[in-house]
Formats: C-alpha cells, sequence, structure tokens
C-alpha cells in the first residue's frame, strides 16, 4: 500500500487564512506608503509652487514666520510728462526668470538681483510662467 501523504500537510483554518491575508495587505500598504510618500510630496510641492506663480498673492496667504523685508512696492516714474509704471521684480540670474512682488521666489532665490522689469526684459529674462508683472514697457 502506498502511503497517503496528505495526511501529513495541515491544513489551516480559513480564520488563520484571513489573517495572514490581512498581515500581508497591512504590510504591503505600509511598504507603499514609505516608498510613494516622498514623491507625493515633490508633487505636492510643485503644484504650490505653480499657484503662487499663476497669481496668488503673499498678501492672500497667512505669513508662517517672520518678514525678513519688506517687499517694494510699485513707483512710479515720470518721463516726458508721460507715466510710466515701474515694478521692481527679482531676477533668478542662475535660471534667467524674473518674480513679481508678492510672488513665492521673489527675493528667495540663491542668486539674484532687483531690478525694473522693463530692464530684465531688455536684458533678456522672461517672467515666471510667462505671466509679466503690468509695466508699461515698449
Amino acid at each position: 500500500m502506498k502511503p497517503n501523504h496528505s495526511s501529513l500537510l495541515v491544513q489551516p483554518s480559513r480564520s488563520s487564512l484571513l489573517v495572514w491575508m490581512l498581515l500581508c495587505l497591512v504590510l504591503a500598504s505600509a511598504l507603499a506608503l514609505l516608498i510613494f510618500q516622498p514623491a507625493l510630496a515633490q508633487k505636492r510641492l510643485n503644484v504650490a509652487e505653480a499657484k503662487d506663480h499663476v497669481g496668488e498673492t503673499a498678501a492672500a496667504r497667512p505669513l508662517s514666520g517672520p518678514v525678513a523685508a519688506p517687499v517694494p512696492q510699485a513707483t512710479p516714474l515720470t518721463q516726458d510728462s508721460t507715466q510710466k509704471k515701474a515694478i521692481k521684480v527679482w531676477v533668478n540670474t542662475n535660471s534667467g526668470i524674473y518674480h513679481c512682488p508678492g510672488s513665492r521666489w521673489y527675493g528667495k532665490t540663491k542668486q539674484g538681483k532687483y531690478m525694473s522689469e522693463c530692464e530684465a526684459l531688455k536684458a533678456g529674462y522672461r517672467a515666471a510662467y510667462y505671466r509679466p508683472c503690468g509695466s508699461d514697457c515698449k
């Protein structure tokens, strides 16, 4: 007679199988969270950054800390008896992009300088997200 090997195998109960499946599901979820959390955090940063450049101003958001310096405002200049609106922008000299007052990166990039929007355009810089600040440049 042949020996019956099926009697040597232990048949797990249905409840222990459910516990193992639940444990595997929890472990897989935790592992997925650890893997994808940095990517999701970076995505949120990019969306928030985009909103800042599209038109939200710093005045509309609550401040998270002390303000380093007041934001220079638009200063009207007279030139040949015509009013010309000049806006001081922050030019990121590393990227060649200028930022308008009130935007997130205004005065905060590592390399940059202040100049009027007209000067920035003449020097070949472009507006962040191709949205000019509104100077009367010709």
